[in-house]
């Protein structure tokens, strides 16, 4: 994939005053295909990879199907991140053994998973009384700790030895 972006830079896309083709830093692949990042060197911008037709001779030049180039960074303008897909991986059907596995011959009352919710319940002896939350009760008053008072233990222990 390098060779294939390195060899469209230096065909059709237009380069710098000097002559130097962008830099292609990372290429990983994607289920879908590959995504590569690219430092873009001055004198190049985004814009010279969306021109007319730019974008779809990158795509034919790395057997895609369709390549994106976006900026990847909201910091620095010259890093691009150019994704080519390939494939679609969601668009196939996949056809899976399970079901082969499910017997056709469960009893009707057969016993169903607890995390399962119940379906058709009735609760006629719940009242339909609205539920008070606490922010709609008073909470009682704890009373306050008074450092002066002292209180006689009955064990011999003292706290306020610790203290």
């Amino acid at each position: 994939m390098r060779h294939r972006l390195r060899m469209c830079f230096a065909a059709f896309i237009a380069t710098n005053r000097s002559g130097s083709l962008p830099l292609i830093l990372l290429a990983r692949p994607t289920p879908a295909g590959e995504r590569v990042w690219v430092w873009l060197r001055p004198g190049l911008s985004l814009r010279d990879l969306e021109q007319e037709g730019q974008v779809q001779k990158l795509a034919v030049a790395c057997w895609a199907n369709e390549v994106r180039v976006i900026r990847a960074s909201r910091r620095y303008a010259a890093l691009i991140r150019v994704d080519i897909t390939r494939r679609e991986p969601l668009a196939a059907t996949i056809v899976s053994p399970l079901p082969d596995y499910v017997p056709t011959d469960v009893p009707a009352n057969a016993p169903t998973s607890p995390g399962m919710p119940p379906v058709g319940l009735d609760l006629p002896d719940v009242p339909d009384e609205p539920v008070t939350t606490t922010a709609d009760t008073p909470r009682p008053r704890m009373p306050r700790n008074n450092p002066t008072t002292t209180t006689s233990p009955t064990d011999g222990f003292d706290p306020s030895d610790y203290a």
